[in-house]
């Protein structure tokens, strides 16, 4: 939705907030923690959740101006 506005900083922000996050939390939740295949999935969940606002209004994003 933000491409679509014109704005292209702020998903690649949040692209390389979450892809960051992943690369601390993998190798913690994978070795430090012994969790393998399960820690990589719970570092990408807790990633995504963490990157996104999650749905919002349409409105929400309208530039006026």
């Amino acid at each position: 939705m933000f491409r679509g506005l014109g704005d292209t900083r702020t998903p690649l922000a949040a692209t390389l907030g979450c892809n960051a996050a992943i690369l601390v939390l993998n190798p913690l939740l994978i070795f430090g923690l012994g969790w393998g295949v399960a820690g990589a999935a719970q570092a990408t969940v807790l990633a995504e959740v963490r990157a996104g606002p999650g749905p919002a209004p349409m409105g929400a994003f309208v530039r006026t101006g």
